[in-house]
């Protein structure tokens, strides 16, 4: 008998072919699909989120003050995110966009982990491809680097640490449990409603710990370890906003929705059915394979896990709706419940030809139609995907004062673009840089009428929209006629410079 070919340490090659599989080959066509599907809007123009949280973390890396110089409805961590990744050098268009394929990449590889322990290997690569494909979906905004992808992408990575301590153990690693705390709050701190992933996992953990055979220390125990990491972020991010201004942060944090937009207050219902006539239709293919799938196995009693997939969904159906404004991005929450969700199913299906089947039902309508939107030129990405036709022209706008600016001038996007200051090296000379915000915040009209007539006025505007839609007293009309000429126009924004 001949002997089995071996490799260059005497093991099988089929064994080292397993065990690269095992130690994370598994996640490779995940990988490649993410890929795939990004890579085309990695050039494509920066977007006003993306641009406005750039820009935001730049200047407060200068020096600026989060909540007074720079604002946004945000926690300290997106913005920190930000920062780090421009202090490694990615701080550009381009970057960001490779910030959002890693984000992905990470969310995929943990939902794949979390499928594996719930359900077992076979299920890991079915889940990870299924998260990343849902997570980059273009119509959704998938590909750029938002709160809710960074946000869940940080969250899948805390559930799969909190199911990895826990699931299927005699004894839970209570380090493991703290470190899931830890990690759920850092979702937290990058977008508020982040934590349905996490607290999916929080729930399964405590009931666990009511029904469970875990030793008696470790049912008393596992809660507070994980409200013990938790508490860590909160308590670094409550000790910041009370040194740069309590009441600035607070309402950042939770004032600003309270009063101006959630989905108790001031909801964009006509945006939800706007947004959800493109997202529905593909997302209606997996959700009925998995409603049916779920059933079948539920009846062969063969998925006893499938409360905590529902929980996760439903948590995320939650998140999804706090915000209130349901714009296309809104919809990447849905990305990693339900990719996992299907994958984990999917991979239960006993039939070969019958779980490829399914596989085809499920993806074809996402790559359809992420082919659709390859196709797109810049300027359509921008209009067609992200609603915002002004990206192309923020872009060549960007490039036109880089090219002339001296050194401490700036520029002005009036009312409203922050995309463009995501394509200057200059920090913004005025704090609120998403339309919305100006007649929202109070005091954000006063401010930027008192930086138009001050002697502080920026010494470029770019007059995105009418001076009178974000002051109509008049007065920084009256500003730009009288200390402003206009010095170029670019797709019909003009550009003013100070006299």
């Amino acid at each position: 008998m001949h002997a089995a070919p071996s490799s260059e340490y005497g093991t099988p090659r089929w064994a080292s072919a397993g065990l690269w599989w095992e130690r994370g080959g598994w996640f490779l066509p995940a990988f490649v699909v993410i890929v795939l599907m990004r890579w085309r809007f990695v050039g494509a123009p920066i977007t006003a989120d993306e641009g406005g949280y750039l820009a935001e973390a730049r200047a407060w890396g200068r020096g600026a003050v989060l909540y007074r110089d720079v604002w946004v409805d945000r926690p300290q961590g997106l913005l920190l995110m930000f920062w780090l990744w421009d202090a490694v050098g990615l701080g550009s268009p381009e970057g960001v966009r490779l910030l959002a394929l890693l984000a992905c990449a990470v969310g995929a590889a943990s939902c794949g982990v979390v499928a594996g322990r719930l359900v077992g290997p076979s299920a890991r690569p079915w889940a990870a491809v299924g998260a990343g494909v849902f997570a980059s979906l273009p119509q959704a905004e998938g590909f750029i680097a938002n709160s809710e992808l960074l946000s869940c992408s940080v969250g899948a990575l805390a559930l799969a640490v909190l199911v990895c301590a826990v699931w299927g153990r005699d004894t839970p690693s209570l380090r493991g449990i703290a470190a899931a705390g830890f990690l759920g709050a850092c979702a937290f701190s990058v977008k508020q409603s982040g934590l349905d992933a996490v607290g999916a996992g929080m729930v399964a953990v405590t009931a666990i710990c009511v029904w469970g055979s875990w030793t008696r220390r470790a049912r008393v125990l596992a809660v507070p370890c994980f409200l013990a990491g938790f508490a860590v972020p909160l308590a670094l991010m409550a000790l910041h906003g009370a040194v740069t201004g309590w009441d600035r942060w607070w309402y950042a944090m939770y004032g600003y929705r309270a009063d101006q937009r959630s989905a108790l207050k001031n909801a964009d219902w006509q945006n939800y059915h706007d947004t959800s006539r493109v997202l529905m239709p593909i997302l209606w293919p997996a959700i009925i394979v998995m409603v049916i799938v779920a059933v079948w196995l539920v009846w062969q009693r063969r998925f006893p896990t499938i409360g905590f997939f529902v929980l996760w969904l439903g948590l995320a159906v939650f998140a999804f709706m706090l915000g209130g404004q349901f714009f296309f991005h809104y919809w990447v929450i849905f990305g990693f419940p339900i990719g996992t969700t299907v994958g984990a199913l999917v991979s239960r299906i006993p039939l070969p030809w019958l779980r490829a089947g399914a596989a085809v039902v499920v993806l074809w309508s996402p790559f359809v139609n992420t082919v659709r939107a390859v196709e797109l030129s810049d300027a359509e990405v921008g209009l067609v995907l992200s609603n915002d036709g002004r990206l192309v022209t923020s872009e060549q706008i960007g490039e036109w004062f880089e090219s002339r600016r001296k050194p401490g001038e700036e520029i002005l996007a009036l009312c409203a673009s922050a995309a463009l200051y995501g394509n200057v090296d200059t920090d913004p000379p005025y704090p609120y840089l998403w339309f919305a915000l100006i007649p929202q915040v109070p005091g954000a009209r006063d401010r930027l009428v008192s930086l138009m007539v001050g002697d502080d006025a920026p010494a470029y505007v770019a007059g995105f929209q009418p001076a009178r839609l974000c002051d109509p007293s008049g007065a920084i009309q009256q500003s730009l006629d009288e200390r402003y000429r206009v010095v170029t126009t670019v797709n019909g924004i003009a550009v003013y410079q100070r006299i």
